[in-house]
Parts: structure tokens; C-alpha cells; sequence
């Protein structure tokens, strides 16, 4: 008797995410919106939710936000227009391919590409200085040693494996 009360009072899927959900979450500078934030659970700042039983596991509420408003699974996957991991605000999502999420990362400049990476050796104005030095005649291998770094990583530069990105912005 005690489980069949405990079903009846069981809250639905929907019920449990929007019940944690706060629509008084920051403007978005660019959306001019709200964010719907996720209050509960979450994962690498991706909120969570349990889909039902143990064997169900849990989901990421962003994407069952996305199945609740669409009435489908998303294909592959749902991306944030305001880059806020735990909102699921309708207008802020979309659906779309990690090719996609890729391309957003970068066209938002929240990438580690470049200087920007922790680990990288050069600035950004080092690489245009590698470049102009090559295009005046230097070896790959007294530029490497001008700058602490092996010749293969000038080579990479140079073919533009790698930094291709950087400008020439030094005279």
C-alpha cells in the first residue's frame, strides 16, 4: 500500500526540473533575456536531473528542457546562445552537431587557442616577429633558439600548422 501511495505522489519529469529552475537569472547583454537557471544538481556546471529510475540514470536538464519544449530528443546535440551551462530557457537553446558547438566556441573566442592557452610558449606579436624574421632570410633554427623553442615548432608556425591565425601586426 505504502508504494502504491509513494507512485501516486511521485512528481513527473517536467514537474521536478521546472521545479528547480529560477527565471530570475542574469540578462544576457547580447540576447536581452533572462536566463532560466538550473538550482540543482550538476556536472561540470551542467545541471542534471534524474529521468526516473536507477536504471534510467540521469540527463542533462538543458536536454530534457529541449525534449520538454520540443516533444523530441534532440539529434545530436543543445547548444547555449548565452553560453551558461545551467540555463534551459527555450530562446537560449538550440540544437545542433559538435562541428557546430566548435565553430561557436571559437566565433566567441572562449577557446585556449593561441596565447591564450596556458601552455603556449608564444604571444601572438612572437609569432608575427617568427614570421617577419623567416620572411628576411633567418634560419628556422636560429629563430628556434631566438625564442627558446624547438625548430620544428617555427616549422609549424611557419607552415601554418600551427598559430596560423595570428596577424602580422609587428613593422
Amino acid at each position: 500500500m505504502r508504494d502504491i501511495l509513494s507512485l501516486m505522489q511521485r512528481k513527473t519529469l517536467a514537474e521536478r526540473l521546472w521545479a528547480k529552475v529560477d527565471k530570475r537569472g542574469p540578462i544576457h547583454p547580447v540576447l536581452k533575456t533572462r536566463c532560466h537557471l538550473w538550482t540543482g544538481a550538476t556536472v561540470r556546471g551542467y545541471g542534471v536531473i534524474g529521468l526516473g529510475s536507477r536504471k534510467e540514470g540521469i540527463g542533462y536538464v538543458h536536454r530534457v528542457a529541449w525534449k520538454l519544449y520540443t516533444g523530441k530528443d534532440p539529434v545530436d546535440q543543445v547548444l547555449h546562445k548565452c553560453d551558461v551551462r545551467n540555463c534551459v530557457r527555450r530562446s537560449h537553446l538550440f540544437e545542433g552537431s559538435a562541428s557546430d558547438n566548435v565553430t561557436d566556441m571559437v566565433q566567441k573566442r572562449r577557446n585556449n587557442f593561441g596565447e591564450r592557452n596556458g601552455r603556449a610558449k608564444l604571444t601572438d606579436r612572437d609569432v608575427a616577429r617568427v614570421k617577419k624574421l623567416r620572411e628576411k632570410g633567418m634560419t628556422q633554427a636560429a629563430i628556434a633558439a631566438m625564442f627558446g623553442v624547438k625548430q620544428n615548432t617555427v616549422s609549424r608556425i611557419l607552415s601554418g600548422v600551427r598559430r596560423s591565425k595570428t596577424s602580422y601586426f609587428v613593422r
